[in-house]
């Protein structure tokens, strides 16, 4: 690898450059928060053994990087030639987590191919699986093809897709819905890549493929006229009135939100006061959600996965290497145990005694095997730090909506937002309906009017990389 910064820099942007190419076409954008070269020495020791370097590059991530720099995604990048045929090694499925890394060999003089390997191996921090024989490719070899070859891929297979998608849905990784700073990307805007960076008004992609009439794909600056181009809130190349919806209630722990009038893009997403009963009773709604110990066993185990017995969360009492609770009446918010599901957790390593099984994790911070914050630990009851507490401790909002001023309710932030058909900022003036009842904005307090994007494949989605590169 050549050693100076300056070409290495441009190594890593067409890196950048071709990654973003071709997650385009599945809506995702990545951005690159830093890079740094370990010149003096290595941080940590870089074997061929992917395995191995992959399991340190991981905990100095967790142990060094992370707490220097914010990002959702880490890539070792080195010229040590990995064991076999191998060019590159990932966690999957673990994006927001603290197993989000992968390995890559630079194993080619063009960045190009190299690339092709990042993408594939961040294809796998995303969910996805191998490409088999029964997926459909549009060339010869696709993205998450098993084997490298000569053939640069552009596309993703439909498998990819379909795994990226379930992957969204099961995981709801929320760090892709949190679009990053301009001033925080290192990479240099390029006008003509379909996404909108520092200095650009809007990013319709190249010449020749840009049908987008509010933008001008020579300067990505708006045509004349145009107050937007792109966006939840933008029709016609202008910004929507603050009557119109740009994201329905998605389910009963979620609130609707409406257009501002001033932004191109829908608020960010805001959910229903904590503490609400959800799901027929069976839990309460926190942060959007409605956790419950029974979708938390099947993520970790599995669809087939149940959750325990009572008398498996009585070894939360007996203050176990793996396990152990302050209080009796705390055992249900402690080590999350379950029955059945896959032999293998999908997470930290087994724990299992008769038909108890749980999991144990060496660093107790990235303990992913508790009992979920939020979850139902008894009537009016939730868990909270792995106590079982009562809503109004926990949350403190017990009529939180009444403080209100107006037509107004509380949201999960403890924030007053407008009845349907009411505006900001006293709500108590009409908005014009244009037939949809639901949520207007934040009344008497600052709305975040960043954009946060929807839960499926249709949407754009952004997460931030960092590189750490061994010369």
């Amino acid at each position: 690898m050549d050693s100076n910064h300056e070409k290495l820099r441009k190594r890593i942007f067409e890196i950048i450059n071709y990654i973003n190419d071709v997650y385009k076409e599945i809506n995702t954008f990545v951005a690159l928060t830093g890079f740094e070269v370990w010149t003096d020495s290595d941080k940590i020791q870089v074997s061929s053994v992917a395995g191995d370097t992959l399991n340190r590059f991981t905990q100095w991530r967790n142990s060094d990087l992370i707490k220097r720099q914010k990002h959702d995604n880490a890539h070792l990048l080195s010229a040590v030639d990995i064991d076999g045929i191998t060019v590159g090694v990932a966690n999957t499925g673990s994006l927001c987590g603290s197993l989000s890394t992968a390995i890559v060999e630079d194993h080619n003089s063009n960045a190009i191919p190299v690339g092709a390997t990042m993408a594939h191996e961040m294809g796998h921090n995303l969910g996805m699986d191998h490409d088999s024989s029964g997926c459909v490719c549009s060339d010869s070899t696709c993205i998450m093809t098993a084997k490298l070859s000569y053939f640069i891929p552009q596309h993703f297979s439909s498998c990819s897709s379909s795994n990226y998608v379930n992957y969204l849905n099961k995981r709801n990784p929320e760090c892709l819905l949190n679009m990053p700073k301009p001033k925080e990307l290192i990479q240099p805007p390029v006008c003509g890549n379909g996404f909108v960076e520092t200095g650009e008004e809007c990013d319709c992609g190249t010449v020749q493929g840009c049908t987008n009439p509010c933008c001008n794909a020579l300067t990505c600056k708006l045509t004349e006229g145009s107050q937007c181009a792109t966006g939840e809130c933008c029709e016609n190349c202008k910004i929507m009135s603050a009557a119109h919806v740009c994201r329905p209630k998605n389910d009963e722990c979620d609130l609707p939100e409406s257009c501002t009038g001033k932004s191109a893009w829908c608020p960010e997403d805001v959910f229903t006061v904590n503490g609400i009963p959800c799901k027929n009773g069976k839990g309460y709604c926190y942060n959007g959600q409605c956790p419950q110990r029974e979708e938390q066993c099947i993520k970790m185990w599995g669809p087939t996965a149940v959750v325990a017995r009572k008398y498996c969360y009585d070894q939360n009492t007996r203050t176990e290497y793996y396990a152990h609770c302050k209080h009796n009446g705390d055992v249900m918010c402690g080590k999350l145990f379950c029955e059945n599901g896959n032999a293998e957790p999908n997470y930290g390593q087994l724990v299992i005694f008769n038909e108890c099984k749980a999991t144990f994790y060496s660093n107790s911070e990235d303990d992913y095997g508790q009992v979920d914050t939020g979850t139902k630990c008894g009537e009016g009851m939730v868990c909270n730090q792995n106590e079982c507490v009562d809503l109004e401790k926990a949350y403190k909002a017990t009529n939180c909506s009444a403080k209100c001023k107006g037509h107004a309710v509380c949201d999960h932030r403890m924030e007053c937002r407008c009845e349907p058909g009411w505006l900001p900022p006293d709500c108590e003036t009409p908005a014009e309906s244009d037939g949809l009842r639901e949520y207007s904005h934040c009344c008497g307090c600052l709305c975040d009017t960043s954009m946060r994007t929807g839960r499926l494949l249709q949407a754009q989605r952004e997460h931030t990389i960092f590189i750490p590169v061994r010369v």
